[in-house]
This record gives structure tokens, C-alpha cells and sequence, in this order.
């Protein structure tokens, strides 16, 4: 009987412990990007100021909003899939009074700090087909 006891002790510790690593989404996964963060795109040199807010979701799903304040007023939506430290994202937005563009997106892959405190890396905008290369650099 003690045996049994042991063995079944012993199998419900293992899955405990395997089971017992969080995933993205989860309370304690080291990179969820969950919160308010500021920051900017930086555009051939001209910085757009603003804010994202951004929640992790079940199995990496990462959806939110973005509003740039300055020099320019606009918004847009966030979605894109968190793996590890590397959050695939595309924020795409409506009227870009900066061009006069009635709407467009950006795509890139971002590197999370541990703990996600900031997120940067290089982004893609379409804006009504012309294709800028920017950096995105946010903090929470």
C-alpha cells in the first residue's frame, strides 16, 4: 500500500511540475505585454509620440489600440501573437492627417523585454501603398 502511495505521490508531483510552467496569456509568463505603454514610431527621423494599450491573451493572442498624440492626433488597432520574447504585430490605422492617407498599417516583429517593460524593433508601414521602414520603441 505504501508503494502505491508513493507512485501516486510521485506521478502527481511530475505533472504538477510540468504543468506548472506558464504560457503565454498566463499569470507569471515573463513576457506578456499587458498594460499601458509610451513611446514613438520613428519615421525617417520624426518621431510620433504616443500610447499603446495592449493585453495578452490566452495562448499569445495580443489584440489592443495605439494613439499617437504628437505631432499629429490619430488611433488604430492592435493584434498580432506573442512567442517567447517576440511579439508579431500589425496596427493598422484610418486617416493619417501627417499624409493625408485614409488609412494604412504597420507589421513587424518586436523584441519584449523580460518582465514586459518595454517592446522595440524594426516596423513596415503601408501608408495607401507607399512603404516607409520605422522603429517602434514603447515603455510601460
Amino acid at each position: 500500500m505504501k508503494i502505491r502511495r508513493l507512485l501516486s505521490v510521485a506521478v502527481i508531483t511530475a505533472l504538477s511540475a510540468c504543468a506548472g510552467t506558464p504560457g503565454p496569456g498566463e499569470s507569471g509568463y515573463p513576457y506578456n505585454v499587458e498594460g499601458t505603454y509610451t513611446g514613438a514610431v520613428s519615421v525617417e527621423g520624426q518621431a510620433f509620440s504616443g500610447t499603446l494599450d495592449v493585453t495578452t491573451e490566452s495562448g499569445g493572442r495580443v489584440s489592443g489600440t495605439f494613439e499617437v498624440t504628437q505631432p499629429i492626433q490619430m488611433d488604430g488597432d492592435i493584434e498580432g501573437t506573442l512567442v517567447n520574447d517576440r511579439l508579431s504585430v500589425r496596427m493598422t490605422y484610418g486617416n493619417n492627417p501627417f499624409t493625408g492617407c485614409g488609412g494604412g498599417s504597420m507589421t513587424g516583429t518586436l523584441t519584449v523585454a523580460e518582465g514586459g517593460g518595454s517592446m522595440s524593433g524594426p516596423v513596415t508601414i503601408d501608408d495607401c501603398g507607399e512603404i516607409l521602414g520605422a522603429t517602434l520603441s514603447y515603455r510601460r
